[in-house]
Order: structure tokens, then C-alpha cells, then sequence
């Protein structure tokens, strides 16, 4: 991923490979996966699902890349269960 963003600028055709290749169908499998639980009630599982993953890769930038475990500490569960949570929580929130 650092290689990706950082060559991104040289080489847009790499990170548009990245995007629609890897990126894209996975945003897709958990959008539908998402909108398949109706328990959650998400009016926009698409939404949902960026917000998702982008948790998860600010927690991992933050933790791994910039070194921020020390500084910044939060085991994977804690962060993984509280977001899931999140999102229940906040599928019942938004009901209309």
C-alpha cells in the first residue's frame, strides 16, 4: 500500500489497477454483504461500507506505518468489536 500511494503521482495507472482491481470489488462484497443484514437497518450500506474499512486503515496507518502503538495504544479487538458496534448502534440511530 505505501508503494501504491507513493508511486501514485508517477504512475496513476498503477493506483487505478489498485483501486479497480482490488479495492473496488471489495468495497462491493461488503456493501451487498452489508445491505444483506437487515438487522443493521443502514439506509446506505455502501456509505457504511467506506466508512468501515476506512476505519480500519486509519487504525492501521496509525499504528503500523507511523509507529503509533506506543504512543497511541489500542489492541486490534478493542478497535475492530467498538466499530462494529458503531455500526449497529448507528443503523438503529438513523431509522426512520
Amino acid at each position: 500500500m505505501r508503494l501504491i500511494i507513493g508511486e501514485s503521482e508517477r504512475f496513476p495507472e498503477l493506483a487505478q489497477t489498485h483501486v479497480r482491481e482490488i479495492i473496488k470489488p471489495l468495497m462491493e462484497r461488503l456493501s451487498l454483504y452489508l445491505a444483506s443484514q437487515p438487522q443493521l437497518k443502514l439506509s446506505d450500506p455502501v456509505v457504511a461500507a467506506r466508512i468501515f474499512t476506512g476505519s480500519l486503515v486509519h487504525y492501521l496507518i496509525v499504528q503500523n506505518i507511523l509507529q503509533g502503538d506506543e504512543i497511541l495504544p489500542l489492541e486490534r479487538d478493542r478497535m475492530v468489536n467498538g466499530l462494529i458496534q458503531l455500526m449497529v448502534a448507528g443503523g438503529a440511530m438513523f431509522q426512520t
